[in-house]
């Protein structure tokens, strides 16, 4: 499992944390400290593995800035602007920040 850990601390990204599904150490960062990103499987036009929580453009869609997040059984954008889940195929993404350290990106779509 690949993850990036937000510490809620220290306000600060804790990265190449590495656990097993049956790692028990991984139940320790289950607390409201910590908030995990998991990789989607993806990355970017820049080669950038892309997380859930990042704030992406998306390439062919009306809404182009929006948050990577899980709605099962996908990953998927939503827009900042309208709220609105859009699948992840058929657009490339960009990162350009996340909702732990660029908050300000989620007010200005």
């Amino acid at each position: 499992m690949e993850i990036i850990l937000w510490d809620t601390l220290y306000k600060e990204m804790i990265y190449d944390v590495q656990f097993r599904r049956d790692d028990r150490t991984f139940e320790q960062f289950l607390d409201s400290r910590y908030a995990l990103m998991q990789f989607i499987g993806l990355h970017d036009v820049n080669d950038k593995e892309v997380y859930e929580g990042d704030i992406v453009r998306m390439d062919g869609f009306n809404h182009p800035v929006g948050i990577i997040t899980y709605q099962p059984p996908d990953y998927n954008l939503v827009s900042i602007l309208t709220g609105n889940a859009h699948s992840l195929h058929g657009g490339e993404l960009t990162i350009i920040g996340n909702i732990y350290e660029n908050k300000e990106l989620l007010s200005n779509p």
